[in-house]
C-alpha cells in the first residue's frame, strides 16, 4: 500500500501538488498496474508490478508514464518513475499518474488475480498511424541551358539543377480535430526532444534532418532541401515514412496530398536528325504501365536526391493538379540530368556528328535506360578506343607529357585528354572506356607511372624540367616507345628531340681569390668546376648536392655524377665561407682570417694560381707557426722577458699584416708593456702614419699614459679626459701630433661618430672584457672605429659564457667566426650542453692563429708562489636564524618562477643576490637586524690582527660596496687606517698612491671597481669576502697583487659562510673555471660541463 507520502518523497512537495492537480483536472488516462510478461523462473522478477499511464501535454501526443514498484510484505513502494517529457524521470506526469491510481482504487493499490486493467500498448505500438506529415515545398530557380557539351565538372554542379527548381521538407502534426499543423513543430524542436518519442514516424523525420539538414549545429532552418542529399537514401527514408503513415503533403493551402507511385521511371534518351543533317538529341523520363507508357513533361518534374534517385511530377487529375513522388530506375547520370533539364532537343551541327559519334555516344549508351536512335540515322559501329600520350621535348631540358582517350571512327581521330574528374578513379564505373587504362597500367608500368602522374597534376599533364627529364628520356621512353610497338591499344607521339643525357665522368676542380676591393679582409673567391670541356655553373652545382641529387644536367645534356666526395667536400667548404658573411653576395667571399679554410682548400688539391694574393697575405699564418724573429724595437727602456719578446713578435706580425689579434694573458703578465713594443716596432717599420687608439676603462687611461712614459718616452701620448664641451675643443684637434691616443669606453660610446671619422694606424681594446656585450653601445662603438687592424687586450676573454669571446673575436677578426645566430647554434649551445667535441675542436682551430694566451704556470720562474685557501666561516646563531628563515621564503619564490627562466630572470636573480647578502650581514637585507653581529667580521679581524701585526699589506675585495663600507667602519674603529675604492670614489690617484707608497696596510676595494688594470704588487695578502660565480672576475682581483714585479708570496684568502649559498657558488664556479679552460686555454672538460646560470644551476644554489 503506497500513499500521497510516498509520492511527495519519490518527486518532491512541489512536483507532487502540480502532479495532483492534473489528476483532479482529469488529464490522466488509461492508468492500469501490470506485472510483467517475464519469461524467467524466478517469482522475485514475475511478481515487481508496473504502473503505466497516459498524461495530457500541450500537443496532440500525450506523454507516456511508467512506474516501477518495490514490494514486501504485500505492501507496494514506488521507487522510479519514467516518463516521455523532457524531465523524463520522476517529474509532475509521474506524480499525476500515482495520485490518479490513488484516487481510482481507493487506496488498494495491490491487483487481484481476477482484476483485468486496460492496459495501453506497448509503446512501439502505441499508434497505428503517425501523427506527423511532411509538408513539400517547391522552390523554382533559374537554369541555363547551355549544350550537351559542358565540361564533365559544370555538369556535376549543375546536375542539381535538373527541372529547373528544388523541393524542400519541413515537419507537421495533425491535431486532435485533424487539421495539420505548422506551430509548435520545428525539425530543430523534434531532433532536441525526446517528445514524440512513441511516434512511428518521429524516428524517420529524425533520419531524413541528418541527411539533409544543415551541417553548422549553430545554424537552424525550416526545410530540409532534398538537393542537399547526396546519395539515394533520402529515397529510402521517404519511402520508410509513408509506410509508417507520415502523410505527404503540399506546402499551399488545404494541404493537397502527395501520392507515392510503385513504379520506377526510366531515362530515355533519344537522337534524332535535322534536314540540314544536324542531329536533334533531347532526354525524357517514362513510367512503365500496364497498357501504354507514360511520358513525364520534363517542364513539370522536380528531381529528389544528387544525383536524382527519384522526382515529383505533376499533372492533371481528376479533380485538378495531382502530385506523385516517382523512383527512377538508376541514380540519373549528370549528361543525362542536363538533357533532361534542357526541356527542348540539343542541336549538334552537321560538322560535329562525327565528334559525337566518336566521344558522347558510348557515353549516352552507358548512362541512359534506353537509346532510341531515328529510323533514317545511319549510326556507326562502336568507335573503337585506344589510349594516346604525347610527348614533347622542347629547349632548356624541359618535357610537356599529356594523356588522351583516342577514338577512330573511319579515317577520324578525336582525342578527349585525360584532364578533368571523369577520369578520376572514383569515376571508373561511370566511364567504361577508362577500364582500358586500368588494363595498360597492369600491362606496362612506365604506362602506369605517367597515367599516374597526369591524374594528379592539376592541369591534367606533366611538365617536367632538368633532371626529371634526363630521368624519363633515359629510364620511361625506352620501355614507352618498345610498348607503344606492341600494344595495339597504346598510341604514342614523340614531337622533338631529346638530349642524349650521356654520363660524364672526371671532373676537374679550381679555386682562385683575389682581395675584395670594397673590404680588404675579405677575399672573392673563384671557383670553377669542369668535366669534359664543359663548364659547370657554380649555384647549379651546389643546389644539386643540397637537394641530394644523383646527377647534374651540363651544357649539350652531359649528365655529372655527384657520388664524388670531392664535390661535396667543396660544397661544405663553400658553404662554410657562406656562413661567415652577414651580407649574402653574389660572389663566394672568405675573411683572411680564415685560414683553416684555405688549408682545407689547400689540402684537397683545389687551389690554382690564381690564390697568390691569399698566400701572400697570409698563407704563413698557422696556430702552431712561430712569428718571425724580431729584434726589441728602438726605443723600448726595458727587457722583455722570454714570454714577452715571443707575445711581441706575435703581435708584431698580425699588425704588420693587417691582421687582428686576441691577447689573452694571465693578468699581470705585461700585456701592456708588449703592446708598447708594437707600437714602436710599426713606427721604425713606417707603417703608422696616424695614431694608434688606446681604449680602456677609466680606471686604467692614467695608467696607459705613465707606462708609455715609462717604457716610451719617445711617443708622444695625449689622453682624452671627457667630452668636447668639457675640452672645449673638438678631438680632432685634441690628437693632432700624437703618436698615441688613450681614451676610455665611456667616451667612446659618447663621441662615437668623433672617433670614426679619425684615421688611426690601430686601435687596442685593454681590458676588453668591457664591450663582451655585442648588443652593447660600446661594443657597437668599437666596431664603428676604420684602421688596418684591431687588438684585444684582456685576461678573461670569457666569463660567462662563449658568445662574449665570439664578441671579441668578431671585433678584432671579422668573418672568422659566423654571424651571431649561426654561431649560437653552431658552437655556442652545443659546447654549453658539454655534447660537442667537434664544435669545440673546430673553435680551437679557427681562432687558435689570433689567439695567444699564456697562463702565469708558463712563467712560473719569474713569479713567487700563490697559495689559495678557503676559509669556512660558521654563521653565529642569531645570524643563521635569519638566514634560514630568508633561505625558505626565496627559494619557494624562486622554484615558482625557475620554469620560464628567461621571462624571470631578474626576479630569480634577485633573490639569489639576497641570500648572497643575507650570508654576509643580515642587515644588508634588513636594517631592523643591525643588532645581529656579521660572521664574518669576527673572523676577518682574527686575520688581519695577525697579518698587520707581521708587517703585511692586504687587499680586501667585496661585491657589495655596502659591506664593504661596513667593513672600513669596523677596521678604523680597530686603530687601522685604511685606502678605499668603490665606483663613486673621486679621488682614485690618491686612494692608490696612499697604499702603493705605504701610508697604510689595508686597500679596502669594489672587485667591480678596482680588480682590473692596478698594479698593487706591494700586497701579499687577498681576502674576498663573499665568492661569485664567476672565477675569471676573482682571479683577476688576485692578480693585482699576483703579478710581474711581486717578490714576495701571495696568500689568497676566500671567506665562504658555510651551509648557505656561498657554498653552492663555490662549486658552481668550479664549473666556469673548466668552462675557460676547456675553450681558451684548450684543455679537456668533464661532460658535464655548462654555462651560464640554468634552472639546473639555480635548484642546485637553494638546495
Amino acid at each position: 500500500m503506497f500513499s500521497e507520502a510516498d509520492v511527495r518523497q519519490l518527486v518532491g512537495v512541489a512536483r507532487a501538488a502540480r502532479g495532483a492537480s492534473y489528476a483532479a483536472q482529469g488529464m490522466v488516462t488509461g492508468v492500469a498496474m501490470r506485472r510483467p510478461t517475464s519469461t524467467l523462473a524466478d517469482a522475485r522478477y514475475r511478481s515487481v508490478p508496473t504502473l503505466i499511464a497516459h498524461v495530457k501535454a500541450p500537443h496532440p501526443i500525450p506523454y507516456l508514464v511508467k512506474v516501477t514498484f518495490a514490494e514486501s510484505q504485500n505492501d507496494l513502494r514506488p521507487i522510479h518513475g519514467d516518463c516521455s517529457c523532457r524531465d523524463g524521470q520522476n517529474c509532475k506526469h509521474v506524480a499525476a499518474a500515482l495520485v490518479a491510481y490513488l484516487t481510482s482504487h481507493g487506496g488498494d493499490n495491490t491487483p487481484t488475480a481476477e482484476e483485468q486493467p486496460v492496459l495501453p500498448p506497448e509503446p512501439e505500438t502505441l499508434q497505428l498511424r503517425s501523427n506527423l506529415g511532411l509538408q513539400f515545398k517547391f522552390d523554382k530557380e533559374n537554369s541555363s541551358t547551355t549544350a550537351i557539351y559542358l565540361s564533365p565538372r559544370q555538369v556535376e554542379r549543375q546536375s542539381k539543377d535538373l527541372g529547373g527548381g528544388r523541393i524542400g521538407l519541413r515537419p507537421i502534426i495533425r491535431s486532435a480535430s485533424g487539421r495539420w499543423l505548422r506551430t509548435g513543430l520545428s525539425w530543430q524542436g523534434l531532433v532536441d526532444t525526446t517528445d514524440y518519442a512513441h511516434d512511428p514516424g518521429a524516428d524517420v523525420l529524425r533520419a531524413i534532418h541528418r541527411l539533409g539538414g544543415p551541417q553548422n549545429r549553430y545554424h537552424h532552418s525550416d526545410w530540409v532541401w532534398t538537393s542537399e542529399a547526396s546519395n539515394a537514401a533520402i529515397w529510402s527514408l521517404l519511402l520508410e515514412a509513408h509506410r509508417v503513415g507520415v502523410e505527404f503533403v503540399e506546402a499551399k493551402p488545404g494541404y493537397p496530398t502527395i501520392e507515392m507511385s510503385d513504379e520506377r521511371a526510366l531515362t530515355v534518351v533519344t537522337v534524332d536528325t535535322r534536314d540540314d543533317g544536324a542531329l536533334l538529341v533531347s532526354a525524357t523520363l517514362q513510367l512503365p504501365d500496364q497498357q501504354e507508357q507514360i511520358t513525364f513533361d520534363t517542364a513539370q518534374i522536380i528531381p529528389i536526391g544528387n544525383p536524382a534517385v527519384g522526382v515529383i511530377h505533376r499533372d492533371a487529375g481528376p479533380t485538378g493538379q495531382r502530385l506523385t513522388l516517382v523512383a527512377t530506375a538508376r541514380p540519373v547520370d549528370a549528361v543525362v540530368a542536363r538533357l533532361l533539364a534542357a526541356g527542348t532537343p540539343q542541336v549538334i551541327e552537321a560538322s560535329r556528328r562525327a565528334q559525337f559519334f566518336s566521344r558522347s555516344l558510348s557515353e549516352l549508351l552507358s548512362a541512359a535506360d534506353t537509346v532510341n536512335f531515328a529510323e533514317d540515322l545511319d549510326v556507326p559501329a562502336t568507335p573503337r578506343t585506344r589510349a594516346a600520350v604525347q610527348v614533347v621535348f622542347e629547349p632548356d631540358h624541359k618535357t610537356l607529357i599529356t594523356v588522351a582517350v583516342r577514338h577512330r571512327v573511319g579515317d577520324q581521330i578525336h582525342d578527349d585528354p585525360l584532364a578533368d574528374e571523369l577520369f578520376a578513379p572514383q569515376n571508373y564505373a561511370r566511364d567504361p572506356r577508362l577500364g582500358l587504362f586500368i588494363q595498360l597500367a597492369e600491362r606496362n608500368e612506365s604506362f602506369a607511372w605517367v597515367w599516374h602522374r597526369v591524374l594528379q597534376s592539376k592541369r591534367g599533364a606533366i611538365e617536367l624540367s632538368g633532371l626529371d627529364t634526363a630521368t624519363f628520356a633515359r629510364e620511361v621512353m625506352p620501355t614507352l616507345t618498345l610498348f607503344a610497338d606492341e600494344d595495339p591499344d597504346f598510341d604514342l607521339e614523340v614531337t622533338g628531340e631529346s638530349a642524349s643525357y650521356d654520363i660524364l665522368a672526371d671532373a676537374q676542380v679550381t679555386v682562385s681569390s683575389r682581395e675584395n676591393s670594397q673590404d680588404r679582409d675579405w677575399f672573392d673567391l673563384n671557383v670553377t668546376v669542369q668535366v669534359a670541356g664543359r663548364q659547370v655553373p657554380l649555384p647549379n652545382l651546389f643546389t644539386a648536392l643540397a637537394r641530394g641529387d644523383e646527377f647534374l644536367l651540363v651544357d649539350g645534356g652531359g649528365m655529372l655524377p655527384l657520388s664524388d666526395p670531392r664535390l661535396q667536400r667543396l660544397r661544405e667548404l663553400i658553404e662554410q665561407a657562406g656562413e661567415l658573411r652577414d651580407t649574402p653576395t653574389s660572389t663566394p667571399q672568405v675573411s683572411r682570417y680564415h685560414t683553416a679554410f684555405f688549408d682545407e682548400l689547400s689540402e684537397a688539391g683545389y687551389l690554382g694560381q690564381g690564390a697568390e694574393s691569399w698566400r701572400q697575405a697570409v698563407g704563413a699564418l698557422a696556430a702552431d707557426a712561430p712569428p718571425e724573429p724580431l729584434d726589441a724595437p728602438r726605443g723600448l727602456n726595458a727587457e722583455l722577458r722570454h714570454y714577452q719578446h715571443y707575445g711581441f713578435e706575435w703581435l708584431a706580425y698580425r699588425a704588420q699584416h693587417r691582421l687582428g689579434a686576441l691577447l689573452a694573458d694571465d693578468m699581470g703578465l705585461g700585456k701592456t708593456l708588449q703592446t708598447i713594443a708594437t707600437f714602436l716596432h710599426l713606427k721604425d717599420l713606417g707603417l703608422a702614419p696616424h695614431p694608434f687608439l688606446v681604449v680602456a676603462p677609466t680606471s686604467v687611461v692614467d695608467n696607459w699614459v705613465s707606462e708609455c712614459a715609462r717604457f716610451a718616452p719617445s711617443l708622444k701620448v695625449v689622453a682624452i679626459h671627457g667630452t668636447a664641451a668639457r675640452r672645449r675643443i673638438d678631438l680632432a684637434t685634441a690628437v693632432a701630433g700624437a703618436d698615441v691616443v688613450v681614451t676610455s669606453y665611456a667616451l667612446l660610446r659618447l663621441e662615437s661618430d668623433e672617433y670614426q671619422v679619425l684615421d688611426w694606424s690601430g686601435a687596442i681594446f685593454d681590458e676588453a672584457q668591457f664591450i663582451k656585450n655585442h648588443r652593447s653601445q660600446g661594443y657597437e662603438a668599437a666596431v664603428r672605429i676604420h684602421c688596418p687592424f684591431k687588438i684585444a687586450l684582456t685576461g678573461t676573454p670569457l666569463e660567462n659564457n662563449v658568445m662574449e669571446l665570439w664578441s671579441l673575436i668578431t671585433l678584432t677578426c671579422p668573418g672568422l667566426l659566423p654571424g651571431v645566430t649561426q654561431f649560437n647554434q653552431d658552437f655556442a649551445r652545443p659546447i654549453a650542453r658539454g655534447k660537442a667535441p667537434e664544435a669545440l675542436a673546430r673553435l680551437r682551430r679557427a681562432i687558435s692563429p689570433f689567439l695567444l694566451r699564456r697562463t702565469k704556470d708558463v712563467v712560473a720562474a719569474d713569479l713567487p708562489e700563490k697559495v689559495e685557501q678557503v676559509t669556512e666561516v660558521v654563521l653565529n646563531t642569531r645570524h643563521r636564524r635569519v638566514y634560514d628563515r630568508y633561505l625558505q621564503r626565496e627559494r619557494a619564490k624562486v622554484l615558482g618562477l625557475i620554469d620560464n627562466l628567461d621571462g624571470n630572470r631578474f626576479e630569480v636573480l634577485r633573490s639569489l643576490t639576497l641570500l648572497r647578502q643575507a650570508s654576509l650581514d643580515v642587515s644588508l637585507v634588513d636594517e631592523a637586524h643591525e643588532g645581529i653581529s656579521s660572521s664574518k667580521l669576527d673572523v676577518l679581524w682574527e686575520m688581519l690582527d695577525e697579518i698587520i701585526a707581521e708587517g703585511h699589506n692586504v687587499l680586501i675585495f667585496s661585491q657589495f660596496t655596502r659591506y664593504l663600507s661596513k667593513v672600513r667602519d669596523f677596521i678604523t674603529e680597530r686603530g687601522i687606517d685604511t685606502a678605499y675604492l668603490d665606483g663613486k670614489t673621486r679621488n682614485r690617484a690618491r686612494q692608490i698612491a696612499r697604499f702603493t707608497d705605504g701610508e697604510v696596510p689595508v686597500f679596502l676595494i669594489s672587485l667591480k671597481a678596482g680588480g682590473f688594470g692596478l698594479n698593487l704588487t706591494n700586497a701579499d695578502y687577498c681576502i674576498l669576502l663573499d665568492p661569485w660565480w664567476n672565477p675569471a672576475t676573482e682571479a683577476q682581483a688576485v692578480d693585482r697583487a699576483h703579478r710581474i714585479g711581486q717578490t714576495r708570496n701571495v696568500m689568497v684568502y676566500r671567506l665562504v659562510a658555510s651551509g648557505t649559498i656561498e657554498s653552492k657558488v663555490m662549486a658552481l664556479k668550479q664549473e666556469k673555471s673548466v668552462l675557460f679552460s676547456q675553450v681558451v686555454d684548450g684543455t679537456e672538460a668533464p661532460a658535464t660541463s655548462q654555462i651560464g646560470l640554468s634552472a639546473d644551476d639555480i635548484q642546485d644554489l637553494l638546495a
